[in-house]
């Protein structure tokens, strides 16, 4: 049977125009965003990749490195445990010291497999964090039905503005792009609710959580300041504010099918369930370690009015201010946005107040939720609003709270997005409004990109591991246990950075650690006792008594700079027990501290000094109140040294006690010294102090000097019997 002519269906050319039309306006706008995005890597990222460079200093780039590495190892089963990487060993829980990674390690992992090495895996996952930032931003941009332009230019300031280029050391922040997609997904509920779109606020929610505490913590706050300045925007003031939200949760519930509501819950179990996995390895090292940062710590590292102005890093709008001085931890103060983004806002605020461009409400939620975190973060004169905050429970761990700049840059992208459509838009002259927008356009990329950035290079990487591994002894024991001394005249991470990767690359577990916490007790000196002091607090801390596991890790453990070193220094386990408050004064006057000898390895002085305890009490190591007993030692002109210059004021090099000096017992303990100022002859004092408290010497201990004289020549330190 067939059709009458008339009534079978002949395609409209005029439809398949428009089709035709929006397809190629689709695939246009695209195109722009897409090369606008290839100009950022081009000029933002490029520069700092290229030609062997790496982004970054050689401490936290490395470490950033290290975590990932092991991510790798661990899903690749090289490594057993994600959580108890090898480094500071044997304690446990070391990963969740820090951030883990585990949002993003399967970046770096897909770049090691198909065969980079260390180095380049870590270049390729720093790059494609940027591409991830700036793809999900201008998806979410677009979606909010901005123009092209306007979706890439915020687009570009998510993902290449100064305040991220700032934080290049601190890769652990670059992944951001749950932050666009989990506010994209609140603003989808707020203007059509549905389940559907809450899953997904929870699914963004706890990926940037999965990449980043420090994100995922921040995303939060912004998403609270967001649904609230919605609240106060699109409902009446008082109890509409109040009912906004819970409306729509109830109308969202209603209008679910029984298949929604049940997927809905079951995802949200599974949200939760993920949240728990994430932070139980945390709240437990809390619980073993009693990690948590002071308020003083934390308000070093709040916002002050200058933060919002510093930008150290910017070949444009860095300038001198003594209101920069002020600024404690100033390198964590970048906070600047950039002129860009304030000259749109301000030409899009005439317009408005004018009439000639609307700027809708999700521009007023914007810049309410920027208004009300820069409130609750800042610092003025001594007081925060942020301080009852950061009494919440796991709150206390976030330390950095000027790192929040990283994440307001999604609202004031909004912001610049909006702001260019009205310019767009606004009923005024057309050349007027080309101009404007490439003002803006222009005056982003230059500033985004002129930039001064702290980089280090694949050879500098690899050099300190092959100078590293060229110290190893020849002769290695079963299941080597690594530890690496530290260097001279450099900072002494850079070795225990060294120490963590070498021991990584071979399989090994070592006693240096590199995090953003550190466990009880480890602080390497150098000194002959490092490996000793090291393994005894760990036993201690694990609750392992016996002499036995001390001995069984002591046999394997490998000490790399450690030359010279007497055996006995590491042939018994130390007890590093901890008190609290001021010894007895009766027990620093009978304490007694000798030089036994002196002696240069590779030119740095170790003084060999023994502590003797005659009293009935022991000297511990560790302190409960912060008032440990320390070694100091200090250079004297050898001749006519008096007493009374000995007690004079410089002491000022401490060392903590490998262990407890027993009643009745003593410790040995090597000290090093930088070389001295002055040329000599010299001798070595030592003394003791309890820090708070007071000196030994000033409780009837005698001030030890060294019988050996030191002197310095173009050629080096000489010793003189």
């Amino acid at each position: 049977m067939s059709l009458p002519k008339n009534m079978i269906y002949a395609p409209d050319d005029r439809s398949e125009a428009r089709v035709s039309a929006v397809a190629g306006r689709f695939v246009g706008a695209w195109l722009g965003i897409v090369l606008t995005g290839i100009i950022g890597l081009v000029l933002v990222v490029a520069p700092h990749v290229v030609n062997g460079q790496i982004p970054g200093d050689l401490g936290d780039a490395r470490f950033n490195s290290y975590v990932l590495e092991h991510g790798y190892r661990w899903l690749t089963g090289q490594t057993a445990s994600f959580w108890n990487a090898a480094s500071y060993y044997p304690f446990p829980l070391t990963i969740a010291f820090s951030d883990n990674h585990l949002g993003n390690d399967l970046v770096y992992s897909v770049l090691r497999l198909i065969g980079c090495d260390r180095e380049d895996a870590y270049r390729g996952w720093y790059e494609l964090g940027y591409v991830a930032n700036f793809a999900a931003c201008a998806y979410t941009l677009r979606k909010l039905e901005h123009g092209w332009l306007a979706a890439a230019s915020g687009a570009f300031l998510f993902a290449f503005g100064l305040p991220i280029t700032a934080q290049s050391s601190h890769a652990q922040l670059i992944y951001r792009f749950g932050v666009p997609l989990a506010m994209l997904s609140l603003i989808q509920f707020g203007q059509r609710p549905r389940l559907s779109s809450l899953v997904a606020l929870g699914f963004w929610t706890v990926w940037q959580f999965y990449c980043s505490i420090y994100i995922g913590y921040f995303l939060c706050l912004l998403l609270g300041a967001f649904a609230l300045g919605q609240a106060l925007v699109g409902s009446t003031f008082g109890r509409g504010t109040l009912r906004h939200w819970p409306l729509r949760l109830a109308g969202a519930w209603r209008g679910a099918s029984g298949g929604g509501r049940a997927g809905f819950l079951i995802a949200g179990g599974v949200f939760a369930a993920l949240l728990v996995g994430l932070f139980m390895p945390y709240r437990e090292v809390t619980r073993l370690y009693g990690f948590h940062r002071t308020w003083a710590e934390i308000a070093t590292m709040l916002p002050r009015l200058a933060s919002y102005l510093l930008a150290d890093l910017s070949g444009l709008w860095k300038f001198p201010w003594s209101g920069f001085d002020a600024l404690p931890m100033r390198h964590e103060h970048q906070m600047f946005f950039g002129v860009a983004p304030l000259l749109a806002l301000a030409i899009a605020l005439v317009l408005g107040k004018r009439n000639r461009a609307p700027l809708g409400p999700l521009f007023a939620s914007a810049l309410l939720a920027i208004c009300f975190l820069c409130l609750l973060t800042l610092w003025v004169h001594g007081h925060s609003v942020y301080r009852f905050v950061a009494t919440l429970p796991g709150v206390n761990s976030i330390r950095a709270v000027t790192r929040i700049c990283v994440v307001l840059l999604f609202p004031i992208s909004m912001l610049l997005a909006r702001s260019l459509d009205a310019i767009s838009g606004a009923r005024i002259a057309k050349p007027v409004r080309y101009a404007c927008q490439l003002l803006v356009v222009v005056l982003l990329v230059v500033e985004s990109s002129d930039i001064d950035q702290q980089n280090s290079t694949k050879s500098e990487w690899q050099e300190r591991l092959r100078a590293a591994a060229a110290q190893l002894p020849t002769n290695l024991p079963a299941s080597p246990i690594l530890i690496l001394a530290p260097g001279r005249n450099e900072p002494a991470y850079l070795r225990e950075l060294d120490g963590i990767i070498l021991a990584q690359d071979r399989g090994w577990p070592t006693l240096n650690g590199y995090s953003g916490n550190t466990p009880p007790g480890h602080v390497l000196t150098g000194g002959c006792g490092d490996a000793a002091a090291d393994i005894s607090t760990a036993l201690d801390f694990l609750g392992r008594t016996g002499d036995n596991e001390f001995e069984r890790l002591a046999k394997r453990v490998v000490m790399v700079g450690y030359d010279g070193c007497d055996p006995s220094l590491f042939a018994h386990r130390l007890h590093r027990a901890s008190f609290a408050g001021p010894l007895p004064a009766g027990l620093m006057g009978k304490t007694e501290v000798a030089i036994e000898g002196l002696r240069v390895e590779n030119g740095t002085l170790f003084a060999t000094v023994m502590i003797r305890n005659h009293g009935t009490s022991t000297i511990p190591a560790m302190s409960s109140t912060g008032t440990p007993v320390r070694l100091s030692a200090r250079y004297f002109p050898a001749d006519h040294l008096t007493p009374e210059e000995l007690r004079a004021p410089g002491w000022d090099l401490r060392q903590d006690l490998a262990g407890d000096v027993p009643a009745d017992g003593s410790l040995r303990i090597d000290v090093p010294m930088a070389p001295p100022q002055k040329g000599g002859p010299n001798v070595v004092a030592v003394s003791l102090v309890q820090d708070g408290v007071g000196w030994f010497h000033d409780r009837g201990m005698p001030i030890a000097t060294s019988a050996q004289q030191i002197t310095m020549s173009a050629d080096g330190l000489h010793l003189v019997n």
